[in-house]
């Protein structure tokens, strides 16, 4: 066997130990974190919360101790995971937002969307802001304009108006206000999500019975 030989053999086998020692450890390192944290927890367990509850409620029996020192550090270990699992959540749509805001047409139906939902879907009291989805003879007598019926009101002499909010598109944030008399309502059977789907797509997005509407 040449010296060429041994060293390539050597050289080989000490890449297959410590290759296998390096597996070994990333298999066991888990396992080993783990151990030591329900210890740690079990240790707390015992070692404070139990004196603890035993000063308050007297000696309990030692099935009740068992039941709390395993009922105690899974709790623990269950409220972390809950918390964890929100912040990943909560960190995955961000990068979501963070990608999607990079596209030009997404970027604006997602922003306007996204402040449809922040701004008009849910007002204080939990409910719809929006209450009913019209048309109004707007900016002129023979155009339409979709429009959201947010309240009614009425005059000194008793004449019923129909407050009207009529969303720009695509950015439905933004828009006009307007007090309508009601016999100028053209009123719809289209929901309140349907016409906000309506004004962020800027028409794209119409409901199938839309051309039945006009």
């Amino acid at each position: 066997m040449t010296p060429e030989t041994r060293t390539d053999i050597y050289s080989k086998l000490k890449y297959h130990i410590r290759s296998r020692l390096i597996s070994g450890l990333l298999l066991l390192l888990p396992l080993l974190i783990t151990f030591l944290i329900l210890r740690v927890l079990y240790l707390f367990t015992v070692g404070m919360l139990v004196p603890m509850l035993n000063e308050i409620f007297g000696n309990m029996p030692d099935f009740l101790i068992f039941l709390i020192s395993i009922a105690v550090p899974l709790l623990i270990i269950y409220i972390i995971g809950l918390l964890a699992n929100h912040f990943i959540s909560r960190k995955i749509v961000s990068i979501g937002e963070k990608i999607i805001t990079q596209v030009p047409l997404l970027r604006t139906l997602y922003s306007a969307a996204k402040n449809v939902v922040d701004t008009f879907s849910v007002s204080t009291t939990g409910t719809s802001a929006f209450k009913t989805v019209v048309f109004i003879e707007f900016p002129r007598k023979g155009t339409i304009s979709i429009g959201f019926i947010t309240g009614c009101t009425e005059d000194s002499a008793g004449r019923q108006y129909s407050k009207v909010f009529v969303p720009t598109a695509p950015n439905p944030t933004s828009g006009f206000f307007m007090i309508v008399p009601k016999e100028e309502i053209i009123k719809t059977e289209m929901s309140v999500e349907d016409g906000l789907k309506m004004v962020v797509s800027g028409g794209i997005l119409s409901p199938k019975t839309f051309n039945k509407i006009l």
